[in-house]
């Protein structure tokens, strides 16, 4: 007689709620933003290898994760922590967590893959005053040669003079939508006492709502932050599609009016190549035609490690 072997049936997978758009919704999160933004500046590097974007996820989360860290501390731990870092380490931890405390954020970005044509590759533009090449990525609507404030923010991008060492850019115009989720009050007082369990007498108190925090770490980022490599010299810039951001939340999230209204640009290129031509100016002054530069930084840290040279001892 043969032997029958009875299998027990598999339960069906529970169902994960979704939105209108079949993106699912967890459970215990609420949605803290969820709209599109453009790529308005070319973006050199962000990928796993130095100087190369991902060809298949030109906007990733870790990479957003990190910012949203970066600019939490500048606009909101600064400001309400001061110097007290154990303090602003704690409250950073209860919103994008740490190696003890889960994180309670959840960042998500649907994109499509990066399109062959969108690849900028540097050509050989002419030769300097020293016999070397001169650069440029040039398609439609750009065209950064060495005369343009842009190639002051791309420096990094041609370490070398050679074309074929210069670095791969991706022109503007990607979009992506960003999905952003926080959990619940009634969730964080769960994991909190689940990190409470293994700590002993030293319990750590309640959490408070984070969305709030996530809300303005995510304004300054999309206002002054943006995607890959050298992005304070507004390399792959950011632009809201369908959401603004009002003036006076600007002033009450930075403490000082940031930004100042000139004559309008016709795009984001001559806009990022004026605001690039301001601060090359800024950083290049100097105290006469090969002196020092102005620019406090160096300055700064010759004080603080006390390296300075004596010919450098007057700011």
């Amino acid at each position: 007689m043969p032997r029958v072997i009875r299998t027990k049936e598999v339960p069906p997978k529970p169902q994960i709620p979704r939105d209108a758009s079949g993106i699912p919704r967890r459970p215990g999160y609420d949605v803290v933003h969820d709209a599109w933004l453009e790529i308005v500046t070319p973006v050199f590097g962000g990928g796993a290898v130095s100087r190369v974007f991902d060809t298949d996820r030109l906007v990733n989360e870790k990479s957003i994760r990190g910012q949203l860290r970066f600019w939490w501390r500048l606009v909101v731990g600064v400001k309400e922590f001061g110097t007290s870092f154990e303090a602003m380490f704690r409250r950073e931890e209860e919103i994008f967590g740490s190696a003890e405390f889960p994180s309670p954020t959840i960042v998500e970005v649907f994109q499509e893959p990066c399109a062959e044509s969108g690849t900028l590759t540097a050509t050989q533009n002419g030769i300097d005053r020293a016999g070397r090449s001169t650069l440029e990525w040039a398609d439609s609507r750009y065209n950064f040669s060495r005369i343009d404030p842009q190639m002051y923010a791309l420096f990094s991008a041609a370490q070398d003079s050679r074309p074929e060492k210069a670095a791969e850019l991706y022109k503007a115009g990607h979009r992506f939508r960003l999905r952003i989720q926080a959990a619940q009050v009634s969730r964080l007082e769960r994991m909190r006492e689940i990190q409470n369990k293994g700590r002993g007498s030293h319990k750590l108190p309640p959490i408070t709502d984070i969305t709030g925090d996530i809300t303005k770490a995510l304004t300054a980022w999309v206002l002054l932050g943006g995607v890959g490599s050298r992005t304070r010299r507004g390399v792959g810039s950011l632009a809201p599609i369908g959401w603004t951001i009002d003036e006076s939340e600007l002033k009450s999230l930075f403490g000082v009016e940031v930004f100042v209204m000139s004559n309008p640009c016709r795009d984001a290129a001559q806009a990022w190549g004026e605001a690039v031509k301001v601060y090359q100016g800024y950083r290049q002054q100097r105290t006469g035609p090969r002196g020092r530069s102005l620019w406090p930084e160096p300055d700064s840290l010759r004080t603080v490690s006390g390296c300075t040279l004596p010919r450098h001892s007057t700011p």
